[in-house]
């Protein structure tokens, strides 16, 4: 639909790779956190603050689409997987 748009293409790589970082970082987490224990509440603590810090980072990114600001998302926008 958007395909020569470059700042269509600029939210898709966002949202791909944060998809891809949620999705890596929630199995490993998954499989820290199975060795139960101390290492089962240390690693679920950490997984929830990072499932979280993606969250506001996602929350970020649609306040700048919404208000159709051209800012960069945090650490996101600097990985390009579209080209």
């Amino acid at each position: 639909m958007y395909k020569n748009d470059a700042e269509a293409k600029k939210h898709a790589n966002n949202g791909l790779s944060m998809l891809i970082f949620s999705v890596v970082g929630n199995v490993v987490f998954g499989v820290l956190t199975s060795f139960g224990g101390v290492m089962h509440t240390v690693f679920g603590a950490i997984a929830g603050l990072y499932s979280l810090a993606i969250l506001i980072i996602g929350i970020i990114g649609i306040v700048y689409v919404v208000n159709e600001e051209d800012k960069e998302v945090p650490f996101f926008s600097k990985i390009k997987l579209l080209k």
